[in-house]
């Protein structure tokens, strides 16, 4: 499968990037001679065409994934509206926290289950765990 990435980052100037090299002999071009510009859309419009082919990109990865299916029952399709700052809330969702049968596959906990006898995950102590 063909994935796309993009990457935005910042280059040091002066350490003999020869793309670097180009552009900054080009933008010294433009600064002594002038250049037309000509630009077809403003910004905002560009970053939001972007942001949607960024989201098209992750959405085809994330529907043919096998993996994050916990996370997939609560959230069919990505988007940037859903944004988990709380540690908790992204333990919930990825089964991955201090809960006893995360801990007893890494052999933290001598079993998986809950002191109610059912299994110890995320699910069982927000839905069902009767204990305190």
């Amino acid at each position: 499968m063909y994935r796309n990435f993009y990457n935005i980052f910042w280059v040091k100037a002066h350490n003999n990037n020869f793309f670097n090299d180009i552009a900054d002999h080009f933008a010294k071009v433009a600064t002594t001679n002038g250049v037309e510009v000509g630009v077809p859309a403003p910004r905002s419009y560009v970053m939001k065409i972007l942001q949607n082919k960024l989201i098209e990109d992750w959405e085809s990865l994330f529907s043919n994934s096998d993996t994050g299916l916990r996370v997939k029952s609560f959230f069919p399709k990505p988007s940037l509206d859903i944004n988990p700052y709380s540690s908790y809330v992204t333990q919930f969702l990825t089964n991955h926290g201090p809960f006893v049968s995360y801990l007893h596959r890494f052999k933290l906990k001598a079993t998986p289950n809950c002191l109610c006898a059912s299994v110890g995950d995320a699910d069982h102590y927000v839905f069902a765990c009767p204990s305190d």
